[in-house]
């Protein structure tokens, strides 16, 4: 699992660092925040996926579906970079 979130974290840093070159996104915040935002939210995120799959966790709380989080994860951070998602273009 480590190394799927640093290989996650490296083609986002990649991917970012291109696109701030460019002028595609004006970030609102240091890039290095919001990696360690990316970095820390994939832990719980993952880290709540695997919790969820314990009965006595199942019972305790509800399961938020992981898409959603990825999703809403995804949002935020193209927020932060100073671009717009979907739900922003079409207003």
């Amino acid at each position: 699992m480590k190394e799927s979130n640093d290989l996650a974290l490296d083609l986002a840093l990649s991917f970012a660092v291109k696109h701030i070159k460019n002028g595609y996104f004006n970030p609102i915040m240091p890039l290095e925040k919001i990696l360690s935002f990316v970095s820390v939210s994939l832990d719980g995120i993952l880290l709540n996926d695997m919790r969820s799959k314990n009965s006595a966790v199942k019972q305790a709380q509800k399961n938020e579906n992981i898409i959603e989080l990825f999703d809403t994860l995804c949002n935020t951070v193209i927020i932060m970079l100073g671009g717009q998602n979907d739900k922003q273009k079409n207003k």
